[in-house]
């Protein structure tokens, strides 16, 4: 991810410049105005000490063209750094990349005020707040939310298909761990009793596992040391019933107890 460099903006800002003022004792100079916007200072009346009027009459003609698309409303600051590729965190502070950020419609760039990071962090707290009114909202509303849900799907199909599956290949681990889960449900070896930190547990050894096989050149699995399908007893699918073995010996070991003798 690319990471802002003040630098490097300044260059983009003189880059759009057009028109230089006249060098008079109250004028001020290109470089107090490319400052001004490089350090964000969206009360340029304020960081400038000039009046509003004069600045837009000034940076209208210093970068006529490139502030001739920007919305009414937007600061030139905002419209500078926006067209930079970056956008200020409003809780964060922090400058980052426009990718960073949650799209959000009604807005002029299309983009939330938060970036991704704090946008998460907000809705675990507002979540954890009005936990109780959130499910009686969907309980509420679960046939409506159903179908908005639907809508969307249809008209999002190929993006939510090819999401899905670049997350699979991205999170190697997690569809082992899920898929696992799933084939032990079905022999009901997946306990409803497992608690979050389990779950969590069970998916770092799918996690192991999957680095095994990308570092090293002999292949892994996940054993059950006690089998799913025992002969004459079943195990749990838990994490203290969960080894990494090599394939070879996983496949030897079978369904056998693993202080069986073969």
């Amino acid at each position: 991810m690319e990471v802002f460099k003040e630098e490097l903006y300044i260059v983009f800002i003189k880059e759009k410049i057009e028109w230089s003022p006249l060098q008079r004792k109250d004028n001020l100079t290109l470089n107090e105005w490319v400052e001004a916007i490089a350090q964000q200072k969206y009360s340029l009346p304020n960081f400038l000490d000039r009046s509003r009027s004069y600045i837009s009459y000034q940076l209208g003609k210093i970068f006529k063209i490139f502030l001739s698309n920007k919305p009414i409303g937007v600061p030139i600051t905002k419209w500078f750094l926006y067209n930079y590729g970056f956008k200020n965190c409003y809780l964060c502070s922090e400058i980052k990349n426009i990718d960073q950020f949650p799209h959000r419609k009604n807005t002029w760039d299309n983009l939330h005020n938060y970036c991704s990071i704090c946008t998460i962090t907000e809705t675990k707290k507002y979540n954890l707040r009005n936990k109780t009114k959130i499910l009686e909202y969907r309980e509420e509303n679960k046939l409506h939310k159903k179908e908005i849900d639907k809508i969307y799907y249809n008209e999002h199909k190929d993006k939510i298909t090819e999401y899905k599956k670049q997350w699979k290949i991205d999170n190697k681990d997690k569809v082992n761990a899920s898929n696992a889960k799933r084939r032990a449900t079905k022999l009901n070896a997946a306990p409803k009793w497992l608690n979050k930190q389990q779950l969590i547990e069970i998916e770092d050894i799918y996690y192991c596992c999957s680095e095994y096989n990308r570092l090293l050149t002999e292949k892994f699995h996940v054993d059950h040391i006690v089998p799913l399908q025992g002969k004459n007893i079943s195990g749990l699918h838990v994490p203290c019933n969960l080894q990494i073995l090599t394939a070879t010996e996983n496949l030897q070991k079978g369904t056998k107890l693993s202080f069986q003798n073969s």
